[in-house]
């Protein structure tokens, strides 16, 4: 009688353990908010991860087109109807709003819902100018027709079209890359400061870098010492 009991009492844990694992389960973002970190870490030039952001949402839903709600200005999208994904990530005190095909193959940064802040309040007003004003009023001393260089450190960064996030790529760049300058700065949308840029057959425009950390920056001036030991082998 006493090991029925145990076993009955065995059997009703594992079934709240079962339950209460599938909840959390339904709770859990699919695997495609991985797509989602990996694009805002590339816009930002920062490793963003579950357990850096400070939280998030996520909706699935079928869109009627690849736009997947999300249409960009210039771009064209497959009347299709595709299932994908919303997430909203907060990060560093914004909320980037990401659609992700269920695939992956899709990911779309929603510039114009991407920043969220609190409305009706000089505070927050205040807040949002000195954010801007504090990255744009304070570009790198660059000038065109100067050569510079992709910080060494920094991954991919993505060239361009337009000085947007949401401007379609054209190609990208690597840490140790040689740009030359063609034109800026521009001040972007979230402070972001843009400079176009000519990188071997590619030409369109870069951040100059995000939440304080620089994509790009000036040569490094050479010694003396080093110019008379590079001398002889020239």
């Amino acid at each position: 009688m006493m090991f029925k009991r145990l076993s009955l009492v065995l059997v009703m844990v594992m079934a709240a353990v079962l339950v209460i694992s599938a909840q959390a389960q339904e709770t859990q973002a699919p695997a495609s908010i991985q797509y989602a970190l990996d694009a805002l870490s590339e816009n930002l030039g920062v490793n963003v991860t579950l357990a850096t952001i400070s939280e998030y949402q996520w909706r699935g839903q079928l869109y009627p087109d690849t736009s997947l709600g999300c249409a960009q200005a210039g771009e064209t999208y497959t009347q299709v109807p595709t299932r994908g994904v919303q997430y909203l990530i907060t990060y560093g005190g914004t909320v980037y709003d990401y659609r992700v095909s269920t695939d992956g193959s899709i990911v779309i940064l929603c510039e114009g819902a991407s920043v969220v802040r609190p409305e009706g309040t000089a505070e927050a007003t205040a807040e949002a100018t000195a954010a801007a004003s504090a990255v744009c009023d304070k570009p790198l001393n660059f000038s065109v027709g100067q050569t510079v260089n992709v910080v060494a450190r920094i991954g991919n960064v993505n060239v361009r079209e337009q000085p947007s996030l949401t401007g379609a790529k054209v190609g990208q760049v690597t840490g140790g890359d040689t740009l030359t300058i063609l034109g800026g700065p521009e001040c972007g949308a979230r402070g972001v400061v843009w400079w176009q840029v000519q990188a071997g057959d590619v030409q369109g425009w870069i951040a100059e870098g995000r939440s304080g950390l620089y994509f790009l920056e000036a040569p490094a001036e050479a010694t003396p010492e080093a110019t008379a030991t590079a001398a002889p082998g020239a």
